[in-house]
C-alpha cells in the first residue's frame, strides 16, 4: 500500500470516528475592539471516544472580512497541529480531537454591520438541549441595535449574551455610539415589532369577539 493510500484511510477513519462524537458544550467569546476589529475564543467540549479521530471545522467568510491568527489549544494551553485550507468564502480547520480544546483568531471587516464567524464543528449536536453559549462584549459607549442574530439577552448595554441548540456559521449585529442610537432603533427590532404586532392582534381579536358577543346577547 503506497502513502497516499495510506493518508486516504487515515483521513476516512479520522472522519468516522468524528461522525461518532457529540458536541457537549461550546461557548464562544466575541470581544470587540472596536466596530471593526474582533477576538475570538471558543471552547468546545465532546462527548465519544476522541482518539484517532480528526474534527473539521468551517469558517464562513463573506467578502470584504478577514480571520488571521488562526490556532487551536488543549486547557493546559499546549497548541494542536491542526491543518487549514481555504477555498473561496469557506476556512476548514482540521484538528485532532480532544475532550476539551479551545480556538482562537482575530477578525477585522470594513463595514460597521458585522458577521464574525464561528468556527461550526462536523459532530452531532444533541437534540432539544441548548448546548451552545455566545458571549459578546461591545467597546465602551457602544451598544448594538436593531435586529442581532442569535437573539442576545443584553445583560449591560455593551455585554449581551444568547443559549442556543447548534452553533451558527456567524454572529451579525450591528454596532454603533450609544451618544447617538436612540432608545426606538434599540427595540424597534423586527423581532420586537413582531412580538408587538401580535399583541395588537390578540387584543383587536379580543375586542371583536366582546362586540360581537355583546350584539348576539342584544
Amino acid at each position: 500500500m503506497n502513502a497516499h493510500a495510506i493518508l486516504l484511510f487515515a483521513g476516512l477513519a479520522g472522519a468516522a470516528a468524528a461522525a461518532d462524537l457529540t458536541l457537549a458544550d461550546f461557548r464562544a467569546e466575541v470581544q470587540f475592539r472596536d466596530r471593526r476589529q474582533s477576538k475570538v475564543a471558543a471552547t468546545v467540549r465532546l462527548k465519544g471516544e476522541t482518539g484517532g479521530a480528526i474534527v473539521r471545522h468551517t469558517f464562513l467568510i463573506y467578502d470584504g472580512r478577514q480571520i488571521e491568527a488562526v490556532r487551536a489549544k488543549e486547557p493546559n494551553g499546549v497548541l494542536l497541529s491542526c491543518e487549514s485550507k481555504r477555498a473561496g468564502r469557506v476556512l476548514e480547520l482540521a484538528c485532532p480531537a480532544r475532550p476539551a480544546y479551545q480556538i482562537f483568531y482575530s477578525f477585522e471587516t470594513a463595514e460597521a454591520q458585522t458577521r464574525v464567524p464561528l468556527p461550526v464543528p462536523d459532530v452531532r449536536t444533541p437534540s432539544g438541549k441548548r448546548v451552545v453559549e455566545i458571549r459578546v462584549k461591545l467597546p465602551p459607549g457602544e451598544v448594538a441595535s436593531r435586529d442581532t442574530f442569535p437573539f442576545f439577552a443584553w445583560q449591560t448595554p455593551e455585554q449581551g449574551v444568547a443559549h442556543i441548540a447548534n452553533v451558527p456559521s456567524f454572529v451579525s449585529l450591528a454596532i454603533h455610539s450609544a451618544a447617538v442610537v436612540s432608545r426606538w432603533n434599540q427595540v424597534a427590532t423586527v423581532s420586537a415589532l413582531s412580538d408587538a404586532a401580535i399583541v395588537v392582534i390578540l387584543v383587536f381579536a379580543s375586542i371583536m369577539w366582546r362586540w360581537q358577543w355583546g350584539r348576539r346577547k342584544g
